[in-house]
């Protein structure tokens, strides 16, 4: 019996590790980060049935204050602009989903200005949104380029029914 205490504290300790996170998604509207993801090749296109988004959104729906539906702009509050400036920068962005009553409706990557590399993907800008206040979601970067095809779920119905529904949507 002594020899087999061992091994059950292993397959018991190695069971825990392997664990995955378990993301509860919120009633609203929030953006994830994603801790894990896959992309279609050849484009950045993040496959929605392979992401895992992080435990705690980096803005959640009482960060979002409005958001116009003509300049696929989102209106934060200050506490979200905090939060995205102690977030690390990569060149190649770091990825994201937005959620809609649990529901993912697109992802795409808080891609920085000072990149060189192109996004054929929606991206944020977050030193923008940082001094802004305002999370453009844009098509590409540096913009949609004559032969990025990318699929526009910015103004998608889900999205907006919630945004109507509180009075937090500018036409």
């Amino acid at each position: 019996m002594r020899h087999f205490l061992p091994i059950i504290v292993l397959v018991t300790l190695f069971s825990i590790s392997c664990e995955k996170k378990n993301t509860v998604l919120e009633e609203g509207i929030h953006f994830y980060l994603l801790s894990d993801h896959e992309t279609l090749d050849p484009l950045w296109e993040i496959e929605k049935n392979a992401i895992i988004p992080e435990e705690d959104p980096i803005i959640s729906y009482v960060d979002i204050l409005s958001y116009n539906l003509k300049s696929h702009t989102f209106k934060i509050s200050d506490s979200a602009r905090e939060r995205l400036q102690g977030e690390e920068s990569d060149i190649h962005g770091r990825p994201f989903v937005l959620v809609a009553h649990k529901q993912f409706i697109y992802t795409g990557y808080f891609w920085a200005s000072y990149s060189s590399a192109i996004c054929p993907w929606l991206t944020i800008d977050p030193i923008h949104a940082q001094y802004s206040g305002e999370l453009r979601i844009a098509l590409g970067y540096p913009w949609l380029m004559d032969d990025m095809s990318i699929p526009d779920s910015r103004n998608d119905e889900r999205l907006l029914n919630i945004l109507r529904q509180d009075r937090k949507l500018i036409d």
